[in-house]
């Protein structure tokens, strides 16, 4: 009862007490691209789907876990990319629910021979529940049995809104870097101060991708890829960076996560370890989060899969693929 307690009001702290706090994250942001920003929407220059799972703190079974599922589509007579993207997080064994659905858009311009701009927006449905019937308070604790109901329970518990966000996006066959802005809806001033709306998250992000070995033109040829994403919401600030090398169709990274040399609010999260298969037509990858904060004895890290399937797979060495975002699958 106690262990429960504890959980039921970190949950509280985190998820409600500063504004809902911060937003799901996943380490393979990449893998989640429409979640990352809508820049990203058609940016394999092809159709594609993507599924995303994580399980956070599994020693503490339900207390984060997350699912999502997006798909993405581009149109070379328009230079535009389309993207549908769904979340659902919930937490404490489904106590605290996030539902996000989000529809992206992203546009192409040429720059020059080398260089691209994809400015991207998104407009999403955004709702938090809190599934009080899960929870058992004080009132609600008897000698012989609980009670079926406690006057902390309110009547309507739910917060709905719709909500926008925007990024933007440069890159060439090797370099990409861009930022967005989510839950601009913040930016009101009828809104900026009202908790029940999530506050805005601001991201940037970026990376490389280096040949090893043969330059000569292999679709399948070894890389290092370098990438980050730097995030504020709120009160939270938080840095993911890292590295992973392909080898043919095999994958193998690590990351890190953390602000350990920000003075003000030093923090180190985890070390990252992910694995992945890449062809043609599908990638898979897993990831596990080693907690190195002083929470290490008592979440058991974080298990993630990603799953991203491509059509179109035909014109993969066609001309239009050149100005596709060379971003890691995950």
């Amino acid at each position: 009862m106690k262990k429960t307690g504890l959980i039921i009001i970190l949950l509280l702290i985190l998820r409600v007490g500063i504004g809902f706090g911060q937003d799901p994250h996943f380490s393979q942001f990449y893998a989640a691209p429409l979640y990352l920003a809508p820049s990203f929407a058609g940016a394999a220059e092809n159709t594609r789907i993507m599924t995303n799972y994580r399980d956070q703190w599994p020693k503490m079974p339900g207390v984060f876990v997350t699912y999502s599922f997006s798909a993405d589509h581009y149109i070379p007579d328009l230079n535009s990319g389309f993207g549908l993207f769904v979340m659902k997080d919930q937490a404490g064994d489904g106590k605290i629910n996030i539902t996000n659905i989000s529809a992206n858009y992203a546009y192409k311009v040429n720059l020059n021979d080398r260089w691209y701009f994809r400015p991207g927006i998104k407009g999403f449905y955004y709702q938090n529940f809190i599934n009080y019937n899960k929870i058992v308070f004080n009132d609600q604790l008897g000698f012989d049995s609980n009670n079926p109901s406690s006057v902390e329970i309110e009547e309507d518990n739910r917060t709905n809104y719709f909500d926008f966000g925007a990024s933007v996006l440069f890159h060439n066959e090797k370099y990409w870097a861009g930022g967005s802005i989510d839950h601009m809806i913040k930016m009101s001033p009828s809104f900026r101060d009202n908790l029940n709306y999530a506050p805005m998250k601001y991201t940037l992000f970026g990376g490389a991708n280096f040949p090893v070995g043969n330059s000569n033109f292999n679709r399948n040829r070894n890389k290092i890829i370098t990438a980050f994403q730097l995030k504020s919401q709120g009160q939270s600030q938080q840095l993911d960076f890292g590295a992973y090398y392909k080898r043919n169709s095999l994958m193998v990274g690590l990351w890190y996560r953390g602000l350990p040399l920000i003075s003000q609010s030093p923090t180190s999260d985890a070390l990252i370890v992910m694995l992945g298969y890449t062809n043609a037509t599908f990638t898979v990858g897993y990831s596990y989060d080693l907690t190195v904060s002083r929470l290490i004895t008592y979440t058991g890290g974080a298990h993630e899969l990603s799953f991203i399937y491509k059509f179109n797979v035909e014109n993969v060495f066609g001309e239009q693929r050149h100005s596709a975002i060379p971003c890691p699958a995950f």
